[in-house]
């Protein structure tokens, strides 16, 4: 079976492309892989993002109350 290509709703044969459709093709699909990376690089600097947060939050209670919050978690 020949791999196939959805554009606008439409189904085509890879096969029936000219070789320079099919460079085309190529490129596409290498930019489609390199926005997903890019995006599941983005989520995983947002992830960082937010535990950076969470850790000057921490750390800002700490410095009002002048308690130390990982005091109450540590084993005795």
């Amino acid at each position: 079976m020949s791999p196939q290509i959805t554009l606008d709703g439409e189904v085509y044969r890879v096969d029936d492309f000219s070789p320079a459709g099919k460079e085309v093709i190529a490129r596409l699909a290498f930019v489609m892989d390199h926005i997903r990376m890019l995006n599941n690089n983005v989520a995983v600097l947002n992830k960082a993002k937010n535990s950076y947060i969470e850790d000057l939050k921490f750390e800002a209670v700490e410095g009002k109350s002048g308690i130390s919050i990982s005091d109450f978690f540590d084993e005795a």
